[in-house]
């Protein structure tokens, strides 16, 4: 309906219609949440690198070296 079909109407209608509106029960839209918000939530990324990632300055674990030999777990 537009406004003028609205304006037409007595005040009578227009509450019974609004009554009509409210009675529906709203959906709730699933929204997307970051998983990485959740601190219960396991990390799927392993270089912990995600762009505004919460948990980068968690004190998590890396190692740094100039070896070129070096194996992860020596």
């Amino acid at each position: 309906m537009t406004k003028d079909d609205y304006m037409k109407l007595s005040k009578e209608r227009i509450a019974e219609l609004l009554a009509e509106r409210d009675a529906i029960p709203l959906v709730s839209l699933h929204t997307w949440q970051n998983p990485c918000a959740n601190p219960n939530y396991p990390c799927s990324n392993p270089y912990h690198d995600c762009i505004n990632c919460p948990r980068v300055y968690s004190g998590g674990h890396y190692t740094t070296t100039t070896d070129i030999n070096f194996k992860k777990g020596k």
